[in-house]
């Protein structure tokens, strides 16, 4: 399985990142750094407070799920709304 690091840029479609916490002075710190390692604006949604950090810790169980399913760590997720 190949792990190596890939910027948002490199994928084939626009996908998503999620920040949670509860210091807005940090989430802001944070989003700045991700939109200097290639991330929009747009691409980076605020799951809101600390308790949003839980569902982000879940997802890794799935992450790596995927990763063993397709050989590689080069993938992220998209939202999709109505």
């Amino acid at each position: 399985m190949e792990i190596g690091h890939s910027s948002p840029g490199e994928l084939s479609s626009p996908t998503n990142l999620f920040v949670a916490g509860n210091d807005p002075e940090a989430k802001a710190i944070v989003i700045g750094l991700l939109t200097l390692f290639g991330w929009t604006q747009e691409q980076i949604v605020d799951l809101g407070d600390i308790t949003g950090a839980r569902g982000m810790e879940a997802y890794l169980l799935l992450r790596v799920r995927m990763m063993q399913a397709i050989g590689t760590a080069a993938f992220n997720v998209s939202m999709v709304t109505a």
